[in-house]
């Protein structure tokens, strides 16, 4: 069960973290605040900005319940996983070996009996495993550059991005 749980606490990082904000000052004379979600930089309005951090809004809970066994939840909202599809998983082989997984309102939830920890841990793994994906910012033609610029992400690597109708877009590593 270590490793499932190491897995889940660095999924868990990897969203409180995923968010690093950095101010840049655009040609039009204006600061646009820019967020590293998912190893892109993306420009974020003013509302977005003011944002509570995830896990001051979201996150995860492990806890038992009284039948005896265990509850996993797991908010989705605003993670790699948002959004994500699952098929309800429902075993019931009696009173000592069940377990429920699902995921409802955004939000994955296991239960299960006392020995159904890491099964449920699991299900959730292979959610994650199944939801990888990467979003890449549109390619643009050279015409439609109004100026270009490199920024260094917190991933160590140097993002290109674009300033584009008065926003900064990210087009690739430079």
């Amino acid at each position: 069960m270590a490793d499932e749980l190491i897995k889940l606490q660095q999924w868990y990082a990897a969203q409180c973290e995923a968010v690093c904000m950095v101010s840049i000052m655009g040609p039009d004379g204006a600061r646009h605040f820019l967020s590293f979600i998912n190893g892109h930089f993306f420009e974020e309005s003013e509302e977005d900005r003011d944002r509570t951090p995830w896990q001051h809004r979201y996150g995860l809970s492990i806890s038992t319940i009284d039948n005896p066994g265990w509850c996993v939840a797991i908010d989705l909202a605003e993670t790699s996983l948002a959004e994500a599809k699952m098929s309800a998983v429902e075993v019931d082989k009696g009173e000592h070996d069940w377990v429920t997984c699902k995921i409802e309102d955004n939000r994955f939830s296991g239960v299960g009996d006392p020995s159904k920890l890491t099964i449920i841990l699991d299900y959730f793994l292979q959610l994650v495993d199944n939801n990888q994906k990467t979003e890449r910012p549109a390619k643009f033609e050279q015409s439609q550059i109004q100026e270009a610029t490199t920024l260094e992400g917190p991933d160590g690597k140097v993002h290109r991005l674009i300033f584009r109708e008065g926003k900064f877009l990210e087009v690739g590593e430079g």
